[in-house]
């Protein structure tokens, strides 16, 4: 009898310590899962975000074009990325003058699309 129970013990105590080591497995694994969750979700609202200034830069020139007699005003922009540093904008002068302002920023991605927005302005509060 006591050496079925001392059998009994050591085989629990190994399944015991089986059991352990994959519950260390098992919450390894779950770590790992919840940061890849937490990679993809930052990923995904760093598109959003993106797409957002996206949106907000395009918006930002000019959705018209002028109607001047004789000329005929085509334009589009393309970022290389989701953001750029390209810009146009057509500024009345007087009722038969339209200015015309063209820029690429260097570089490409948000810091040329800040600087995008920003000569945007600049150029429109100088043309008023």
């Amino acid at each position: 009898v006591r050496v079925m129970s001392n059998r009994l013990t050591e085989s629990q105590n190994r399944i015991i310590a089986d059991l352990h080591d994959k519950n260390v497995q098992l919450q390894t694994a779950y770590d790992a899962l919840q940061a890849a969750q937490a990679q993809v979700i930052a990923q995904e609202t760093l598109a959003r975000e993106l797409r957002l200034a996206h949106d907000l830069q395009m918006g930002m020139l000019p959705q018209t074009r002028p109607l001047v007699p004789g000329y005929s005003f085509g334009a589009q922009i393309v970022p290389a990325r989701a953001v750029g540093g390209d810009l146009f904008d057509f500024v009345p002068l007087c009722p038969q003058a339209v200015g015309l302002g063209i820029g690429d920023v260097a570089e490409k991605g948000m810091p040329a699309a800040l600087f995008m927005a920003q000569a945007l302005a600049l150029l429109r509060a100088e043309a008023a």
